[in-house]
């Protein structure tokens, strides 16, 4: 629904444990590292569709964009995504 896979991103992983979320105190759901091009997804985000729907499309708008979870860039990229996926469901 958005174009297939970047192509920065080479490999999506599911992972039983995750690095500690900088902002919280858990594990983070998702992660994207443009050093490796890998992102990794927490398993218990396949709990169900939407779950990991939003975390895929959250790390996605890391890769495409480049930019922290705290960015203006990131918050454009993401918005971008969701009207792509809104369009094409409608």
């Amino acid at each position: 629904m958005i174009g297939g896979r970047p192509k920065n991103v080479k490999q999506i992983l599911i992972s039983e444990t995750m690095r500690l979320d900088p902002v919280g105190f858990g594990e983070a759901s998702g992660l994207y590292e443009p050093d490796t091009g890998r992102l990794i997804i927490k398993r218990d985000q396949l709990k169900n569709l939407q779950t990991y729907a939003g975390t895929l499309l959250h790390e996605v708008a890391h890769a495409i964009s480049g930019a922290s979870d705290t960015s203006v860039d990131f918050e454009l990229e993401l918005t971008h995504l969701l009207g792509m996926v809104a369009s094409k469901a409608i």
